[in-house]
């Protein structure tokens, strides 16, 4: 971005990225990418859930969701290395408008994990990713604010991992769908503080189980 660095001293890569929480923010965000664009030909060659083949509004919807996604994911992404990051996270924050109408749409049918678990997670995920976009909309000079922004997103990438090990371990089954979504959502909120995440997560399923249990 403006400032051209991470502002720390960078010449022990491995030192920085295991001994620093911020190493470990950057890392997170760096292998969360490279996990969304190498499952873009998956997902683009129709190997997806059986609910966006036989429903042509989900398809739409999830061409719109995987779209935005992965383009937010660049803008996001190439603020760190332009002298005008300006118009790139304001437009990934744009973006993000659309990747959470269209995931909100897509969990009217929930195929996997407990849903009164599963919805609550997504919820905080999917807002706390709306609120970061919010942020960088507002700040898009501030470097850290693309990077929480980033790494909230990246973090339906780092799902897909971490359901690939919890099926070799336990066995595909809905527990393990929950389990994995938690690990992401982990990984996801590292960044946003976990005095944050925890009462975010616990607002989320009250308002669930509250006013939306049934409704979606």
């Amino acid at each position: 971005g403006t400032k051209g660095s991470f502002n720390v001293n960078t010449s022990s890569m491995v030192a920085f990225i295991v001994h620093t929480n911020f190493g470990q923010v950057v890392a997170s965000w760096l292998i969360g990418m490279l996990f969304m664009f190498a499952m873009m030909p998956v997902y683009w060659s129709g190997n997806v859930a059986a609910k966006f083949s036989i429903h042509p509004p989900l398809k739409r919807s999830w061409t719109l969701h995987i779209g935005s996604g992965g383009v937010a994911c660049i803008c996001a992404f190439m603020t760190w290395f332009v002298h005008l990051p300006q118009p790139l996270a304001q437009f990934a924050a744009v973006l993000d408008v659309i990747h959470f109408c269209a995931t909100w749409y897509q969990m009217r049918i929930l195929q996997f994990g407990k849903r009164d678990h599963i919805i609550p997670m997504y919820m905080t995920l999917m807002l706390t990713k709306l609120f970061c976009a919010a942020v960088m909309f507002a700040f898009p000079l501030d470097g850290m604010a693309s990077l929480r922004y980033g790494l909230v997103l990246c973090a339906f990438s780092w799902q897909r991992l971490f359901l690939f090990a919890q099926s070799k371990i336990y066995g595909r089954s809905r527990v393990s769908y929950c389990i994995a979504t938690l690990y992401c959502g982990i990984v996801g909120m590292q960044s946003f503080g976990v005095l944050n995440t925890i009462p975010s997560y616990v607002m989320c399923q009250y308002i669930y189980m509250r006013f939306l249990k049934g409704n979606v």
